[in-house]
């Protein structure tokens, strides 16, 4: 899906800031406590994978039924879903999976502390933020 396009000027903001290893090794550093550089990115419509060999990190933009499909996953990796809305940690529909909620303000707090000069381009970025999907639900 490298051709995908996000309508959401957040999430384009998040793929790219994705695609330099420093910003996901950081990000699967806060979510897993090991720093890991060998990364690769897999856009999706409604999420973004971050994987190795050993791991996959999925952010969601959404918990409802578009990712449904992230149920029947059979990984042989360890899998770790995020969001960065802690509405949609609570809101989940996906409750059967273990959604962690990451701070945006710790992630930019190890991304600060880089000399890359994304980073410094991130700090001006202080409205970041992933917003909140309505979707239409089946009555």
């Amino acid at each position: 899906m490298a051709d995908l396009v996000y309508e959401i000027k957040e999430h384009k903001t998040l793929h790219w800031l994705l695609q330099s290893n420093e910003f996901a090794s950081s990000l699967v550093y806060l979510v897993c406590g090991r720093q890991y550089d060998n990364l690769y990115i897999i856009s999706g419509l409604n999420s973004i994978e971050i994987f190795n060999d050993e791991l996959k990190v999925v952010i969601l933009f959404s918990v409802g039924y578009v990712n449904k499909n992230y149920l029947k996953i059979k990984d042989v990796r360890r899998v770790y879903y995020i969001v960065f809305s802690p509405l949609f940690k609570y809101e989940s529909l996906l409750n059967d999976l273990n959604i962690i909620m990451i701070s945006m303000k710790e992630w930019f707090y190890l991304i600060s502390r880089s000399k890359n000069e994304d980073a410094n381009r991130l700090r001006q970025l202080s409205n970041l933020k992933i917003k909140v999907i309505v979707e239409d639900l089946p009555g």
